[in-house]
């Protein structure tokens, strides 16, 4: 219902964009940030490096939402993501 009625309601899209945007990259920062300041990543910008981990896998939920019966694909992909991800920041010792 919230992804409906945020074209409707000014409050409610402030609350879908809290939900799904803001909190969901601040925490994955926070998380990425740390693996990066202690060295178990490489990065430049942690924002941007936070915006490709976290939007792959918000376009794979909500294709989930709509498509239960991809589940499986998803999540695949989304093993996929995560492993290529990994390669491109890890550091190399």
């Amino acid at each position: 219902m919230l992804t409906l009625e945020q074209f409707q309601d000014e409050d409610l899209a402030k609350v879908y964009s809290k939900q799904y945007f803001d909190m969901p990259l601040t925490y994955q920062g926070m998380l990425l940030g740390l693996l990066v300041a202690q060295g178990f990543l490489v990065a430049d910008d942690v924002p941007v490096m936070t915006l490709q981990f976290y939007a792959p896998i918000y376009m794979l939920l909500t294709v989930c939402d709509r498509e239960p019966e991809r589940e499986q694909e998803a999540l695949k992909l989304m093993e996929k993501h995560i492993r290529q991800f990994d390669k491109l920041y890890e550091r190399n010792f």
